[in-house]
């Protein structure tokens, strides 16, 4: 990235460090959120609302407008990671959590294994647009996927969701 925006590599993994602490700030904000709208409308929301900065990365090549698109970005798609986490585990049951979290597990990292090879693939034969404009659609595709299947399930329990609504639907 440092070609395009013409930042120094310095500067970028100052920004990255920012990052981190942005996405704190939106792990530590998550649980209040997730309070007042509902586990699922947070998480559903926060993806969709980070979604137009990732768009901002692909098409707007100047460095202001980039960082603060990467910094909300970061924020809003990774400060759901706990919620999602919780919701998981609440919908397995007790006896599903070790199985779950080996599965959430398995999935996080098989993104970072194949990601990084066809992610520097197509970035060294088209540039950064087009690895964006990806990441937006399997974003926009797992958000709906996830609203699909998950939409109802606060309205149709009390404190804690259905531990076979996980399985069935």
């Amino acid at each position: 990235m440092s070609d395009v925006l013409e930042l120094s590599t310095a500067a970028i993994g100052n920004w990255m460090a920012i990052s981190s602490l942005t996405q704190a700030i939106g792990m530590l904000a998550a649980p209040s959120m997730a309070k007042v709208f509902g586990k699922v409308r947070t998480i559903i929301g926060c993806q969709c609302l980070s979604i137009p900065f990732l768009l901002i990365l692909a098409f707007v090549p100047l460095p202001g407008p980039a960082v603060v698109a990467f910094l909300m970005r970061t924020m809003l798609m990774n400060m759901n990671n706990g919620l999602f986490s919780v919701l998981a585990m609440e919908t397995v049951g007790e006896n599903g959590h070790g199985l779950m979290s080996g599965v959430l597990s398995l999935v996080f990292s098989t993104g970072w294994v194949i990601g990084p090879y066809v992610g520097g693939q197509v970035i060294e034969a088209h540039g950064y647009t087009p690895v964006f404009v990806a990441g937006a659609i399997l974003y926009l595709t797992a958000t709906l996927l996830f609203w699909l299947r998950f939409r109802n399930l606060e309205k149709n329990t009390s404190s804690s969701p259905n531990q076979d609504a996980f399985i069935s639907a």
